[in-house]
């Protein structure tokens, strides 16, 4: 289906509506309830503009009066497949794909927009110069809550390609470099910086390849996971019409402190410790350490996200807080959501880094 007259309302407003469709873009257990308590309105005229939703084909009503289900529905779509044969260029498929269903959000809500062709740019890019693939087809998902976009390769598969390029263990060690920014298997002509502030743009990013898939939504649940094995490559990236996110904002995050040339460049990264474990239970020895760190001097700034972690051992602690730290003074490392246990060794880690520092400092 194509419509090429559709035309998002991106507006900030109390109307019930666009919370509705907020809330079924959110997957809310009872959205109706939810705007009726988040707007101080009767559940009956939350009701009510939930109806002129379907009557207005943006939301599908299925089931009974009291067990009535409501979906968003899309009300614009469009997908064409690529042949390397007769030539792959993104900014093409972008421009005929993509713009003609997106000119009147650029009008509207220019940030969503350039969120948009920043992230399909780059991952039909990806697909290109990387996957080795025959063909890449590319599809735009409209419905009256979000954007999906999806770029899908028949190629060798990311995961794989990363393995193989990097001699790494597992293809679960590829998401997980992959998850820390500047990677690639090209790097006369990428920076490595497409996949990870891509992730970090949309709401919802997915990878899937080869039984594997790797996703970040809302910007920090980074999740990986096994799916049924499958060909090649498919990205799906999925961003709110009502998001207030910011393009500019999201590669600030990032950046470091200003250089002598005036340019702040990709120099902090957040690195989900929990991704590093490859089907091991904790951490504890300094080769996952070691695992945890690597490529760390490509950045000035580490910040280490223990969520998901419930332990780690003393030789792990060690040789990040300690070993690494002393032998690396130009790269800083932070931590963030570490329980109580993973606190505990971290800091022993850098009071016995501190005597040290100490004990040099009295040697003769």
């Amino acid at each position: 289906m194509e419509n090429l007259d559709w035309n998002p309302e991106i507006v900030t407003t109390e109307d019930p509506k666009i919370w509705l469709l907020q809330a079924l873009y959110e997957k809310q257990p009872n959205p109706v309830q939810v705007v009726a308590d988040k707007l101080s309105i009767t559940r009956q005229a939350a009701h009510r503009q939930m109806a002129k939703l379907v009557k207005d084909g943006l939301v599908q009503a299925t089931g009974h009066t009291r067990a009535r289900v409501y979906t968003l529905t899309t009300v614009a779509n469009k997908q064409k497949i690529y042949s390397r044969s007769n030539g792959l260029d993104e900014d093409l498929a972008w421009r005929e794909v993509c713009q003609p269903l997106l000119q009147n959000l650029e009008k509207n809500n220019n940030e969503i927009y350039q969120i948009c062709f920043y992230g399909f740019t780059e991952m039909f890019n990806n697909a290109i110069d990387h996957s080795g693939a025959s063909a890449v087809t590319a599809e735009i998902i409209l419905t009256g809550a979000y954007i999906e976009l999806q770029i899908n390769d028949d190629g060798v598969g990311i995961f794989k390609k990363i393995k193989e390029a990097f001699n790494l263990e597992d293809e679960r060690h590829a998401i997980f470099e992959l998850s820390k920014g500047k990677l690639t298997t090209d790097p006369d002509n990428h920076s490595g910086q497409g996949i990870f502030f891509t992730s970090r743009a949309f709401d919802y990013f997915d990878i899937f390849s080869r039984g594997l898939f790797f996703a970040c939504h809302n910007t920090q649940d980074l999740l990986v996971g096994e799916i049924e094995d499958m060909e090649g490559t498919l990205v799906t990236m999925k961003v709110g019409l009502f998001s207030n996110r910011n393009l500019g904002e999201i590669f600030a995050r990032f950046e470091g402190e200003e250089g002598e040339d005036g340019l702040r460049g990709f120099d902090r990264t957040q690195v989900p410790v929990s991704l590093a474990a490859a089907g091991e239970d904790n951490f504890v020895s300094r080769s996952q350490a070691k695992r945890v760190l690597a490529r760390a001097h490509q950045f000035k700034e580490i910040i280490l996200d223990f969520e998901g972690v419930d332990y780690v051992g003393q030789a792990f602690a060690d040789e990040i807080f300690r070993v690494y730290t002393a032998n690396n003074p130009d790269v800083h490392i932070t931590y963030i959501q570490a329980n109580s246990e993973v606190k505990k060794m971290i800091n022993w880690a850098l009071h016995t880094a501190r005597e040290r520092k100490r004990d040099q400092k009295q040697e003769p």
